[in-house]
């Protein structure tokens, strides 16, 4: 677990357009906010706050390098252009018109039907990041 598996998580939910997620990483490890004060902001429960901080955790190798990483890797998914959009209580993925009830499903079908549009998303996200680190 490390970059790799951060980088390919967060393209993962770029793609879904899962702000949710993205928000929370971001207020969590490089605002610093409480998930408490997260949930509150974003309108979701605490529970799915730290899911998503756990998983972050989980996928960076550790609570030590998680907020580094994160950091430095945030702002490189910007450019990812999202294939699921949602509307009203659906979303739709616009590579193959099926729709989902709930963005879990959303992400799923994306890493398992699209592996080749979550593959492209993770290599330019880690060409960003390299080039910045030179």
């Amino acid at each position: 677990m490390g970059l790799k598996e951060l980088v390919r998580y967060l393209a993962l939910a770029k793609l879904c357009n899962n702000v949710v997620a993205l928000k929370t990483l971001e207020m969590y490890f490089v605002i610093g906010r409480s998930p408490g004060e997260i949930a509150k902001s974003l309108g979701v429960s605490k529970d799915t706050v730290r899911g998503y901080i756990e998983r972050a955790v989980k996928n960076a190798g550790g609570p030590a390098k998680t907020p580094a990483l994160v950091r430095a890797v945030l702002p490189h998914i910007a450019a990812v252009k999202p294939v699921i959009e949602p509307s009203n209580t659906m979303y739709r993925c616009v590579l193959c018109g099926e729709s989902f009830m709930s963005i879990g499903n959303a992400m799923l079908h994306v890493r398992n039907s699209h592996r080749d549009a979550l593959e492209q998303a993770f290599e330019a996200i880690m060409r960003s990041v390299a080039n910045n680190a030179d």
